[in-house]
């Protein structure tokens, strides 16, 4: 097992190690050797071959759809779930072939559905239909504990709530709506933490990607608006703001930091432009966005110069 960076950090601060023998530990346990690099590429092409996969499935229904009877639609696509589900828990099937099966059969629910919902005409509302799906998969993201299979769950989520909110409540506050989803990535982050899922730190940095992406464009919009959840969204942009901007330091990892750097930027240009949309508003704004990335990199580097200290 390699060691982390924070392990790496430990050890030089409690060590008299010299710069040499640094940046070959560096080079041995955190730079991907040969090896590292074989199995990432193997699991990338796995990826992009269920995504080719996927794509080519929807695509020949798309293009032979009036030529297909209604069972065999359903039945090629019933099919594929039962034949991968069933793949899946042989046991000499490599694990993450397994993972990428069972991800690849909770896809294919979504496609039966939206088959289904074509042929019959069932009258159900669209999040009717994406909440089952979600439903449907939740067993199999536990089952498996899959990163890609949860960020599909997590993005399902999302998804049944913006079109609950789309058909079912008062479309007329966007506010609303990015509160909504803010509280939703905010829930996914906690949990996944305080029930110490064993996650790449990749993965976390996607739902904070996410968490920050909604909250960032609800404040930018509650200026000049007459929402009644500005005062909501500005105390989650607040606090989001402080606990990723904590979090960034004790993993001491810049990339939540920047992310809070571009955060700042979407919300004061918004602000800005909610004043004026002259000529001259725009100049402050592209100072202003210069001036910031300038400051936030120049003191990104002091800070990561600090934690190698």
């Amino acid at each position: 097992m390699k060691l982390s960076r924070q392990d790496i950090n430990i050890i030089v601060k409690n060590s008299n190690l010299n710069s040499q023998q640094i940046q070959d530990l560096i080079n041995d346990e955190i730079k991907p050797d040969q090896n590292s690099w074989k199995v990432f590429i193997s699991r990338a092409l796995l990826l992009l071959g269920l995504a080719f996969v996927v794509a080519g499935i929807f695509f020949f229904f798309a293009y032979n759809w009036d030529g297909l009877h209604k069972f065999v639609k359903l039945g090629i696509i019933a099919s594929l779930i039962v034949a991968s589900t069933l793949f899946s828990i042989r046991s000499n099937v490599n694990d993450l072939v397994k993972k990428i099966l069972v991800s690849f059969a909770a896809l294919m629910v979504g496609a039966f559905f939206a088959v289904f919902g074509q042929i019959y005409q069932t009258g159900a509302s669209a999040y009717q239909l994406f909440l089952a799906w979600t439903i449907l998969i939740v067993i199999w993201c536990f089952a498996v504990d899959f990163e890609i299979l949860w960020l599909i769950f997590v993005a399902l989520v999302h998804l049944t709530f913006g079109l609950y909110y789309e058909q079912a409540v008062d479309k007329n506050d966007p506010v609303l709506f990015f509160c909504i989803h803010t509280i939703i990535s905010s829930v996914f982050i906690i949990v996944f933490y305080k029930y110490k899922f064993s996650k790449p730190e990749w993965f976390f940095k996607i739902l904070f990607f996410v968490l920050l992406g909604f909250v960032s464009v609800g404040a930018a919009l509650s200026f000049g608006s007459n929402s009644k959840f500005i005062i909501p969204i500005s105390l989650e942009y607040f606090i989001i703001f402080y606990f990723v901007g904590r979090h960034g330091i004790v993993k001491k990892d810049i990339y939540y930091l920047a992310l809070l750097l571009i955060s700042v930027q979407i919300v004061v240009s918004s602000f800005l432009l909610n004043i004026s949309t002259d000529v001259g508003m725009f100049f402050a704004i592209c100072i202003f966005v210069l001036a910031a990335s300038i400051g936030g990199i120049y003191s990104m580097k002091k800070l990561i110069k600090s934690w190698n200290e």
